[in-house]
C-alpha cells in the first residue's frame, strides 16, 4: 500500500470512531458516486476549453477529497484550479490524468469502508 491509501484509511477509521458505521458508509458511497462524476465533468469542460467551470470542480473535489482524507487528490485538485487560473490547458490534462490515477488507487480503500 501507498502512504496516500495508508492516511485514507487511517482518516476512514478515524470518522468511522468519531460517527459511525452508517454515517461513514453514506459519506464513502455518495463520494465513490460523486467524484467520478466529477473527474468526467473536468475532462470535458478541459476539452471545450470551459475554465471557470474547471475551476469549480476542481475547488469543489479538493474540499470533498480533503475532507475525506484523499490528501494526494486533494493536492492535485489545488494544482488543477491553479493551472486553470493560469491558462495552462496542457497541465491541466496532465495533472487529471494524476487525478484518475489517484482515485484508482483510493477506489479499494474506500470499498473497505463502504
Amino acid at each position: 500500500m501507498s502512504e496516500a491509501t495508508d492516511q485514507l484509511r487511517e482518516r476512514l477509521q478515524q470518522l468511522l470512531d468519531l460517527i459511525g458505521k452508517e454515517e461513514v458508509q453514506t459519506i464513502v458511497e455518495v463520494a465513490m458516486e460523486e467524484i467520478p462524476k466529477k473527474l468526467v465533468s473536468i475532462e470535458a469542460g478541459i476539452q471545450a476549453g470551459e475554465s471557470e467551470a474547471i475551476a469549480r470542480l476542481a475547488h469543489g473535489l479538493k474540499g470533498d477529497t480533503g475532507t475525506l482524507g484523499i490528501d494526494d487528490m486533494a493536492e492535485l485538485s489545488r494544482e488543477l484550479e491553479g493551472a486553470v487560473k493560469a491558462e495552462n490547458g496542457a497541465e491541466g490534462t496532465k495533472i487529471l490524468a494524476k487525478l484518475k490515477e489517484a482515485y484508482q488507487a483510493s477506489e479499494p480503500v474506500l470499498k473497505e469502508f463502504a
